[in-house]
């Protein structure tokens, strides 16, 4: 496997766009890797997002994301419970 290493120019434009970019966007590591290897013109990988995400200490969308959801399981349950009422006369119906 050969390893994505980076031109230092590159590195540059990658820590600018994840500084400017990464935390107002809605991509994970990922996509956000596809958009700026289109855009830049070069290969990037899912990693290299990640290193340099890190290392700029920005979290990822799914830290964000976990952070945002109920913290407690009472929490959790209440919002399954919930989402279960709602699904649970389509059933009925569907039964007869």
């Amino acid at each position: 496997m050969r390893k994505n290493t980076l031109t230092q120019k590159l590195t540059v434009q990658l820590a600018d766009a994840i500084r400017a970019e990464y935390t107002s966007s809605t991509l994970h590591d990922g996509e956000f890797a596809a958009l700026l290897s289109k855009r830049l013109g070069s290969p990037i990988s899912e990693r290299n997002v990640e290193g340099l995400r890190r290392n700029l200490d920005i979290k990822s969308r799914r830290e964000v994301l976990r952070e945002a959801e109920p913290s407690t399981v009472l929490d959790r349950l209440a919002r399954l419970e919930a989402f279960l009422d709602k699904l649970e006369p389509k059933w009925r119906s569907q039964l007869g």
